[in-house]
């Protein structure tokens, strides 16, 4: 996963191929503050990606749209920053440019030029915006209480104030491993395709009862819900074929498992940025082990 810098009339996309399914967002990849002074910076979802030619489409429909200056996209999860001038292009054009090519894309959050620069140098102020960092993985304000409030329904706490510490920390919890397993899978360029995801949920709605009110009071939306079960795909085919491959035997998979698991989490900085956060899952700093937030890598 990467970026290149784009020139005037010229755009270099890195292509990062990834994968999960407990959360959705691709990690940032700061250039010098000098290159970045005045850009603006959104994160976007864009659908029906598959392979590298997807993003080589999207690097020739914006190559000649003045103002932007580079973009990230990951193939596995959907997910794309965006980096341009806000002076010049805004985001909701780019996402329309992005659509027009074939690849629909929606603007989930946008940072202007100044919240941009604060993302760079301020890291006290990305609480305003993010939660926690997991990896090179921003994890959105927004995203998080959405989770939470949804796990919140769910469990019938909704009226039920005491419980909210425990539910942000079990959802914390949750969503750090999905992320750090996606982050593995990113890695390996995993890709699970629409209709291996669509042939899947066919399955689940053949087997469970009440499928479509299961997914109704635990999603957002079936979008959010189709994107979660890709990304758990792509996890779960990272650790079958990159992970597994090879061993015999249950309990050789299970140590092969436990001891991959512990080194992904060992090397995987996490920082949390928020109060609240921190002290629900007993973090004394942005890093920590255990509960915390792992380790700082």
């Amino acid at each position: 996963k990467g970026k290149q810098r784009m020139g005037k009339n010229r755009l270099l996309i890195a292509l990062s191929v990834v994968v999960l399914a407990l959360i959705a967002g691709i990690g940032l990849t700061a250039t010098g503050k000098e290159g970045n002074a005045g850009l603006a910076m959104s994160e976007m979802t864009i659908k029906k990606l598959t392979c590298g030619a997807c993003v080589a489409n999207i690097t020739n429909a914006l190559a000649d749209v003045a103002g932007v200056e580079s973009i990230d996209v990951s193939v596995t999860t959907g997910r794309s920053q965006v980096f341009f001038n806000p002076e010049i292009v805004e985001a909701g054009t780019i996402a329309k440019v992005i659509s027009d090519t074939g690849y629909p894309a929606t603007v989930l959050r946008e940072l202007s030029a100044e919240q941009y620069s604060l993302l760079q140098n301020e890291e006290a102020k990305l609480a305003e915006i993010y939660i926690a960092k997991i990896g090179d993985r921003l994890l959105g304000r927004d995203e998080f209480a959405a989770l939470v409030e949804n796990k919140l329904l769910a469990g019938g706490f909704k009226d039920r104030p005491e419980m909210k510490a425990q539910v942000v920390n079990q959802t914390w919890q949750s969503l750090k491993q999905r992320l750090i397993l996606l982050s593995e899978a990113e890695k390996n360029q995993v890709v699970v395709q629409d209709g291996e995801v669509e042939l899947r949920i066919d399955q689940m709605r053949k087997q469970m009862p009440n499928f479509d009110n299961y997914v109704a009071s635990r999603y957002a939306s079936t979008d959010e819900f189709f994107r979660q079960t890709k990304e758990d795909m792509a996890i779960n085919k990272n650790i079958q074929e990159n992970v597994l491959a090879g061993t015999k035997g249950p309990s050789e998979r299970q140590g092969r498992f436990n001891q991959w698991f512990q080194d992904v989490v060992n090397n995987c900085p996490v920082t949390i940025y928020d109060a609240e956060l921190k002290k629900s899952t007993g973090s004394a700093g942005g890093c920590g082990s255990g509960s915390g937030g792992g380790c700082c890598g």
